[in-house]
């Protein structure tokens, strides 16, 4: 019978120090930690290298735009050939042959301003032949042109021509914020997914040492029926308890299975491994944040408020263009030219270099709509499209706060939950001690040992609960703060804005 008792009682204390116990690792399961689940989840994920592809889209447009205001040139060369009609003096109307060899070498250059200036040199041999004045040989010329043109209304300052380029490097924030959004919120999902199969693998190491524990209680009361000291009708609530705890422990295997193919899901693509185990290392506990440096941090570091804010700017782009659209178009012009005729290369540079053939222009341009409800209706439609864009961002503002203080009042409940669970753990543990210590002295039963070993179990679970609690609400206020991007190295400076 002490021999009994003795082997009951260490039964009672290895089922106690296997519930303290933290998950074991199993040789056949991956096991992973959180920082492998994070790398491993932004490694392969196709929306992450898609949103990569569309940063370097952006920042190749920017690179255009970097280049928008280059010198370009123009090449042309052509040959005519045919006769117009002339009218002499006395109504009579001759044909003139001519065959004209004609080229022209152009540089354009445009300036932030608007300004455009254009050099140009053109060269031509014509041969002319007429019933009248016969043929008369050759002629060269050759011109040389300065054109100058400036927008004074309609086109003009470098913010007008500027729009692009500053859309293009907007563009490039709104690829690094998709981008840091989608990471973030990866990251924040992968973080969820793992700690939920911690807390699941916890669940059944816990349940399995209670029914471990139960069934060796009932093989040793089987063995008392058997030599006649009880009645087979005592073990019946031993037997129940046995059957809720391994109901309890079938249910947290298949959540065990159903969070290992959530977690093999983000990490690997196909959700395939069911088998997928986390390291046993427990939550670690941080402080809860001040409500006010919380606010203040998520307002300045939020993705979603410095998405919104990118498109307040883009939309103030697209104002500034139509009030541009609105005014009468008033420009500008002058050139300058340089010419040059002769037989002969030499008769012709003698002529250009005399400066006998200069002249030049200088003349205004005025156009517009005869109705401006056109141009007027774009830009008030602008000016909406801004006003609805700032109150998007005021929305989104007010929600972030909501959200951090909703995340504050879980992490505070979360951690008074803790501390509570904790003590009652204290407790239990301290029960299941004194209900062994009966046990072994005959005064109580196996039944009530199993049902403090239970009791104890569920305590073990709520902190553990408590503890994964804590941990995700953290990171949900790292999501909302733009905090969680420091694990994937990833969150890029905002381009330079206008």
């Amino acid at each position: 019978m002490n021999n009994t008792l003795y082997h009951k009682t260490f039964l009672a204390l290895a089922a106690c120090a296997a519930l303290s116990a933290p998950l074991a690792a199993r040789a056949q399961d991956v096991t992973i930690t959180p920082d492998q689940a994070v790398r491993d989840a932004l490694d392969r994920n196709p929306s992450l290298k898609s949103a990569a592809i569309d940063i370097e889209r952006a920042r190749i447009s920017v690179e255009r735009e970097d280049h928008r205001f280059r010198p370009n040139y123009r090449v042309e060369a052509g040959l005519q050939t045919g006769s117009t009609p002339s009218l002499g003096r006395d109504g009579t109307v001759t044909g003139i042959a001519r065959d004209t060899l004609s080229g022209t070498a152009a540089i354009d250059q445009q300036f932030a301003t608007g300004t455009t200036l254009t050099g140009s040199v053109s060269f031509d041999r014509r041969i002319q032949d007429s019933t009248v004045f016969g043929n008369q040989g050759a002629t060269y010329g050759v011109d040389a042109r300065l054109d100058v043109s400036q927008p004074w209304l309609r086109g003009a300052g470098d913010k007008i021509l500027d729009a692009s380029y500053y859309r293009a490097r907007y563009d490039v924030d709104a690829s690094n914020q998709s981008r840091d959004r989608e990471a973030s919120a990866l990251v924040k999902e992968t973080l969820d997914a793992y700690w939920e199969l911690w807390y699941a693998q916890r669940a059944v190491t816990l349940r399995k040492a209670a029914l471990d524990l139960a069934r060796a209680e009932l093989a040793q009361g089987q063995l008392r029926v058997d030599a006649g000291t009880i009645a087979e009708t005592d073990l019946l609530p031993l037997r129940t308890e046995i059957a809720s705890l391994a109901e309890s422990l079938s249910a947290a295997s298949a959540s065990v299975r159903t969070r290992s193919i959530a977690l093999s899901r983000l990490l690997d693509g196909t959700g395939a491994n069911e088998h997928l185990t986390v390291s046993d290392q427990a939550p670690a506990t941080r402080a809860v944040p001040d409500l006010d440096t919380v606010v203040e941090l998520a307002e300045a570091q939020s993705l979603d408020l410095a998405r919104l804010q990118v498109a307040v700017e883009t939309r103030k782009l697209d104002v500034l263009l139509a009030d541009d659209n609105e005014q009468v178009q008033l420009d500008t012009f002058a050139w300058l030219q340089v010419s040059g005729l002769g037989l002969d290369a030499g008769s012709v540079a003698g002529s250009f270099g005399s400066f006998d053939g200069v002249s030049g222009y200088v003349g205004i341009r005025l156009s517009g709509p005869f109705d401006g409800t056109y141009n007027d209706a774009e830009s008030r439609r602008a000016r909406m499209a801004v006003g609805s864009a700032e109150l998007d961002l005021e929305a989104e503002r007010e929600r972030l706060r909501a959200s951090v203080r909703q995340q504050l009042t879980i992490l505070d409940a979360a951690v008074e939950r803790l501390d509570l669970a904790e003590q009652t753990l204290t407790l239990a543990r301290a029960s299941t001690e004194a209900e062994q210590r009966r046990f072994a002295a005959g005064t109580t039963t196996a039944l009530d040992v199993v049902a403090v070993l239970q009791r104890q179990n569920e305590a073990e679970l709520r902190v553990a609960r408590a503890r994964v609690d804590i941990l995700l609400a953290h990171v949900a206020i790292d999501d909302l703060s733009g905090q969680l991007l420091a694990r994937a190295d990833l969150r890029s400076p905002p381009a330079s804005q206008p």
